[in-house]
């Protein structure tokens, strides 16, 4: 789960909303990642998402299927230029590594797409 204050600027939420005071709980912008089981491959999951909606309840869509894993771990900023440490207490920065398997592929059936982002807490707290 991501809180954090409604940017100066425009923002978006997971669902590709603009961040607005209506869309909060408590003058924050939420927004929550997680897994659900795909009900026609049993390997794979879907990434959902929850935000708010502009009369501050919680809805949640799909944004993504064939999900093998998602992961989100805070990042020790000074160890980017190695290989990334994990830290136990929030640095400010943090990872989000996705895998995902495409639609089998007669020529590559166990292809599998694997990304890492790293991006800076804006003014909010994440709660893993």
């Amino acid at each position: 789960m991501l809180t954090q204050d409604i940017p100066d600027q425009l923002g978006y939420d997971c669902m590709g909303n603009s961040l607005t005071r209506e869309r909060t709980i408590k003058q924050q912008a939420y927004q929550r990642f997680y897994l659900e089981p795909n009900r026609h491959d049993s390997r794979t999951q879907k990434l959902m998402c929850q935000s708010v909606d502009r009369q501050g309840r919680l809805h949640q869509g799909e944004i993504l299927n064939n999900v093998l894993s998602l992961q989100i771990d805070w990042v020790r900023a000074n160890s980017l230029t190695h290989q990334p440490e994990i830290s136990r207490t929030s640095t400010g920065l943090i990872a989000i590594t996705l895998r995902v398997q495409p639609q089998a592929d007669q020529n590559d059936p166990a292809r599998v797409i694997e990304q890492t982002r790293y991006i800076s807490q804006r003014h909010g707290m994440y709660n893993p």
